[in-house]
């Protein structure tokens, strides 16, 4: 907080400064303190030039999809997500409820999208706009009292700005000039405040983003807050790299509010949506799932809605479909999306496809078509309750190779201790206790062999080896952005397992212990 006020002052010393022309010749920019437009910068920041010696700061929010999409991937790929909170008592509002996610662009075998690293500040606003540049000494506060008109129009200058100055860059980055800046979605703004795929399930789902010190570190909230708006990024950032998602200003999002129904959306299209609480908010309203409706245009004033305390922060996104090749993908990506994993003529969408094709009546055609369509939908929720299950058996596996690896490592480490050259050295009160240790670990190794060897046969006998595989990679690539190489290891590890006993008889837990052993030092 002392340091927000010192910064304030300082600021609006150098603005007054060169009001008078004492430094006329010098910029803004060079006399801040600070890089105020990133004052916690990272390695992969993403970083925009402006006018008025401004930049905007993005994050990529990585969205790993349900199958490996490192080597092309599917158009209709996406993520299931919870999103919401499970009290029932505003559950009209914010109840939990699935929502899925996808980003429009691809990069190291994961689609993302963009977010600003922070909300749209007062310098940012001015510059996109063509307005005279901000004064320093609020250039890097959040932007409040603008409609949800205003940040649309932002969105549309912005877009129409970074094609005429950044378009080159951003195609290198994104792999495509199909780029446009906008309000976040709902899904977008609190799968990527949750923390996205830099969190286990349990974290995601939690009221909060992990933090490891008070919220007050995270969050300008009433108390700690001042009264008013704050600078940008000057607390701690939650896992992905994202500063003052909660609190500060409120943020707008894209689409209109619809009230939970017993946790799916309701059909009635209201205001526009507002999260992330603000610097009036009390700390017990900073929830990732809390959502506001306020209405486009003030009934009391018959003009657009505008708030003290609420801003935005843009996302950049793309079409659906970013390539017109997309088109020749999809109706065999659809196809296979609700099919079963039955053969062919077994298969009872084909098969009442050929009833469909025989039949005359108009009346039976129709009904064939609507139990056609409830058996793809069937088909498709079942691929994806298949895929959840894949997923967390090979992430069980993966575990449980870490412990099997980690005791064999311990063993071999006892078992070079009790040789007889070095056991000399030892007392036989040591050497007894070493063999027991010893003995326990072996136990304990066979016995998470045996564990992980059911899981593996089981996995092998459920589910084709490219499954596997693909569901492998996504599951890698999550980890790794996780901070949890070693696991991700593992998890590949335990995959390519399941592809050699794929391609032979002997799947015995022996076989499984030598192929989980292997690449360990002697």
């Amino acid at each position: 907080m002392r340091e927000t006020v010192f910064r304030r002052i300082m600021r609006t010393a150098l603005s007054a400064l060169l009001g008078t022309g004492a430094l006329a010749a010098v910029s803004v920019q060079a006399l801040a303190l600070d890089e105020g437009w990133n004052p916690q910068p990272l390695a992969d920041d993403v970083i925009l030039d402006l006018p008025c010696d401004q930049k905007i700061v993005f994050r990529k929010v990585s969205t790993p999809q349900s199958e490996d999409d490192s080597t092309g991937g599917a158009v209709l790929d996406d993520r299931r997500i919870l999103l919401g909170w499970p009290s029932e008592e505003q559950g009209f509002l914010d109840y939990t409820r699935a929502a899925f996610i996808s980003g429009a662009f691809k990069a190291d075998g994961s689609r993302f999208y963009l977010l600003a690293k922070y909300e749209t500040t007062v310098g940012q606003y001015a510059a996109v706009r063509g307005e005279a540049c901000a004064s320093p000494a609020h250039a890097f506060e959040a932007v409040t009292g603008v409609s949800w008109y205003d940040a649309v129009d932002y969105s549309r200058r912005l877009t129409r700005y970074l094609h005429e100055h950044a378009a080159d860059s951003l195609e290198a980055l994104l792999g495509s000039r199909a780029f446009y800046a906008r309000l976040p979605t709902e899904v977008e703004w609190e799968y990527a405040v949750r923390g996205g795929a830099a969190v286990n399930l349990t974290d995601f789902q939690a009221e909060r983003f992990p933090m490891s010190s008070r919220i007050d570190n995270y969050a300008w909230a009433n108390l700690s807050s001042g009264g008013s708006v704050n600078e940008v990024g000057l607390l701690d950032p939650n896992p992905i790299g994202l500063h003052d998602m909660y609190g500060n200003a409120s943020e707008m999002t894209l689409e209109p509010f619809k009230l939970n129904k017993a946790g799916r959306l309701h059909g009635l299209a209201g205001g526009f949506i507002v999260k992330g609480g603000s610097f009036l908010s009390g700390v017990g309203g900073l929830r990732s799932a809390m959502r506001t409706e306020h209405p486009y245009f003030d009934p009391a004033t018959g003009k657009e809605k505008t708030l003290r305390d609420m801003g935005f922060r843009l996302a950049i996104s793309g079409p659906a479909l970013s390539d017109l090749a997309d088109f020749n993908r999809l109706r065999s990506e659809w196809d296979s999306a609700g099919q079963s994993r039955l053969p062919a003529d077994e298969d009872p969408v084909n098969l009442l496809s050929q009833m469909e094709e025989t039949e005359a009546n108009r009346q039976i055609r129709a009904n064939i078509a609507t139990v056609k369509k409830a058996i793809r939908l069937e088909n498709a929720s079942r691929n994806e309750r298949e895929d959840r299950l894949l997923s967390s058996m090979l992430m069980n596996s993966g575990k449980l190779l870490q412990f099997i690896r980690h005791l064999e490592t311990e063993i071999r480490s006892r078992k070079l201790l009790l040789a007889p050259e070095a056991a000399a050295s030892f007392d036989r009160l040591n050497l007894i206790v070493m063999e027991s240790e010893n003995d326990e670990a072996q136990g304990t190794k066979f016995e998470f062999n045996s564990f992980n060897s059911d899981l593996i046969v089981r996995m092998v006998n459920e589910f084709d080896p490219d499954r596997i595989k693909a569901q492998a990679g996504a599951l890698v690539s999550e980890l790794e952005q996780r901070g949890m190489p070693a696991l991700a290891a593992s998890v590949r590890r335990s995959a390519d397992i399941c592809t050699r006993l794929a391609q032979q008889e002997d799947r015995s837990r022996e076989v499984i212990l030598e192929l989980s052993l292997a690449g360990l030092d002697p």
